[in-house]
């Protein structure tokens, strides 16, 4: 499944990439504000 993360910048969003970057069945897609943040 992939899943959009909004705010993956912020505390609860990074754990929540890489919990499901761990994950063999979902892909992990993460939104920020901006490019500089990445």
């Amino acid at each position: 499944m992939k899943v959009l993360i909004a705010g993956a910048n912020g505390h609860t969003g990074r754990l929540i990439v890489e919990l499901l970057g761990q994950s063999n069945r979902h892909e992990a897609y993460a939104m920020i504000r901006e490019a500089a943040q990445a």
